[in-house]
């Protein structure tokens, strides 16, 4: 049986959209052996790999929304305008401890912002890899763990295949960035979001591309990066999207 790994991409909010193509997969029987993931999407890798169902996930996701922009995690102080202790509190409540306590072994981006590359980890303390990988630069305080200073992992590696590319016979790589090119109304928030994921494009597709099957719900710039109020409905619109490639989806098992 040859095995399967699955690349999360990053996307804030956005990540959402994950959690409804792994309840596709479930339904259509895609199981995977292994799991890489960027920000949102490590983050989402996570929870899967220690065994939570999606709409558990989405709860959880839910609940940390509510609470993620409480003026007490202001941070005047730090490089960041936020803290991250809403977070972290939701890492300790749910997850293992370790990587190595994970029912699937898990491989998570991050930037080191010193040396100007990309980090992997995969084994030791899950927590400060998850909260620095999440770590929006600017948004959030830089994070310190094991010798290096770390931001988002989407930064340079926003779709890191590369982390388990010869660790699985067969690849899936979802991103949930896609860019509506249709619609020309835009907010400086929006700008921002869209010049970014413009920006680290041509890498993210250039990962898409080495993947044996590549899930990539259109138009996904409609939901915005911090758009907490529409968690299901990107949950929904990676359902709808993943289980309308059933035909391709089949035609990759047949290949397992």
């Amino acid at each position: 049986m040859k095995k399967i790994g699955l690349a999360l991409s990053g996307g804030g909010a956005r990540g959402a959209v994950h959690l409804g193509v792994l309840k596709a997969l479930a339904e259509l029987n895609v199981k995977v052996d292994v799991i890489s993931g960027a920000s949102a999407g490590g983050i989402i890798g996570a929870f899967h790999a220690a065994g939570y169902q999606p709409e558990e996930i989405l709860d959880v996701a839910k609940a940390l929304g509510i609470g993620l922009f409480n003026p007490f995690h202001i941070s005047l102080l730090n490089d960041g305008m936020m803290n991250m202790d809403g977070f972290k509190r939701t890492f300790d409540k749910h997850l293992p401890k370790t990587f190595e306590e994970l029912s699937i072994p898990l491989y998570i981006s991050c930037t080191d912002v010193v040396a100007n590359k990309t980090i992997y980890f995969s084994q030791g303390p899950l927590t400060p890899v998850l909260l620095a990988t999440a770590c929006v630069q600017v948004l959030f305080e830089t994070q310190k763990h094991d010798g290096y200073l770390l931001h988002d992992g989407g930064i340079l590696d926003n779709l890191p295949t590369a982390a388990i590319c010869m660790r699985c016979d067969l690849l899936i790589g979802v991103h949930c960035n896609s860019i509506d090119t249709t619609d020309h109304k835009y907010d400086k928030k929006e700008i921002m979001d869209r010049t970014f994921h413009m920006a680290i494009q041509p890498g993210v597709h250039a990962s898409l591309g080495t993947c044996d099957l590549q899930i990539e719900p259109p138009a996904m710039s409609r939901f915005g990066m911090f758009d907490l109020r529409d968690l299901r409905r990107m949950f929904d619109a990676g359902y709808d999207h993943a289980i309308s490639m059933q035909q391709e989806i089949e035609a990759f098992k047949g290949k397992v």
